[in-house]
């Protein structure tokens, strides 16, 4: 979970640093995590711990994006 984690703060990181200013990245980062921690707590959930083989890593990455960073990035104008 731990490189799952760091591994989208980082991508999440680079694609804000070319569009968009730092308050902007503070308030997706911060929504994107609560995101998350919503998400680890259902057992039904493709955002899981451990991933025992690409085809999972692969459906989590499509989760985050689909679930957790595309919808709050579309709505951060809401949130500021």
């Amino acid at each position: 979970m731990c490189h799952f984690v760091r591994a989208r703060l980082l991508s999440t990181y680079h694609f804000l640093s070319i569009h968009s200013n730092q308050d902007d990245a503070c308030t997706l980062l911060n929504r994107c995590f609560g995101q998350i921690a919503q998400l680890t707590n259902d057992e039904n959930t493709c955002i899981k711990p451990v991933y025992t083989n690409h085809d999972e890593k692969f459906r989590g990455e499509q989760e985050y994006q689909n679930q957790i960073f595309y919808p709050i990035h579309q709505q951060l104008a809401e949130y500021k």
